[in-house]
């Protein structure tokens, strides 16, 4: 059903593109005006889009999120991620119930329409292309300090892309989203095993807070112990 518009509705344009004169908004510019005005609308686009760039190289010190369309690229990133880090039965217990078409929405609607506000995905891009990516967020944890404990939930660098550099300034984007959301303290679950992770983490300032879980398959076959990690943020 179509709504008519209400007296506040102002129209410059019809459906077909064609303009609408409005006293209250008339343009009394010449020609010169006007190339002047289009040429500072792309001027600034284009640097906007090579600042952004620059920003999820890691060459500028802001670092954007990750857009709706590399979601197959994250998809096909974890499926990746998950084979390397997890027990084989496990890895393949997983895999075979998550269909990849359904992993790509899934990621989709989390960049696109997060399901909270503080909720954040992040890529590491090189060359035009998702080298990782990370998720962060408020900590679900039953004891986690609302507002105080966030989470990074997920941290994945492509594997054909380790040892790039990559994972160091995805961890540092992390922090400062986090940082920036107001979070105090970061947390992350790790597994017992992940020597390899573990000792990155610690060396970037991160230790161990007591706390453990066990997760593994329906079946109960397969388990993995985690451990988790903290880092004050506030500095």
């Amino acid at each position: 059903m179509t709504e008519t518009p209400g007296e506040d509705f102002i129209q410059l344009l019809t459906p077909e593109g064609q303009r609408i004169e409005n006293s209250d908004f008339a343009f009394t510019g010449d020609d010169a005006q006007i190339a002047g005005l289009l040429r500072s609308m792309v001027l600034g686009r284009r640097f906007d889009t090579e600042a952004t760039a620059l920003q999820r190289k890691g060459q500028l010190g802001m670092w954007p999120p990750a857009l709706g369309q590399e979601a197959a690229q994250i998809a096909a990133i974890q499926r990746r991620g998950w084979v390397q880090r997890f027990p084989q039965q496990l890895a393949d217990s997983v895999l075979a119930e998550l269909d990849l078409a359904d992993m790509v929405e899934s990621w989709h609607g989390a960049i696109v329409r997060p399901p909270l506000a503080q909720f954040r995905v992040l890529a590491a891009v090189s060359d035009d292309k998702v080298v990782g990516f990370a998720a962060v967020g408020p900590s679900d944890d039953d004891d986690a300090e609302p507002g105080v404990d966030g989470l990074v939930a997920e941290f994945t660098i492509d594997p054909p892309a380790q040892r790039g550099g990559h994972g160091s300034r995805l961890l540092n984007a992390c922090v400062d989203t986090l940082r920036a959301d107001g979070f105090e303290r970061a947390t992350w679950w790790v597994r017992t095993t992940d020597d390899a992770l573990r000792g990155f983490l610690i060396e970037a300032g991160w230790a161990p807070d007591g706390s453990h879980q066990e997760i593994g398959t329906d079946d109960e076959q397969t388990r993995v112990k985690l451990i988790r990690l903290h880092t004050d943020i506030t500095g």
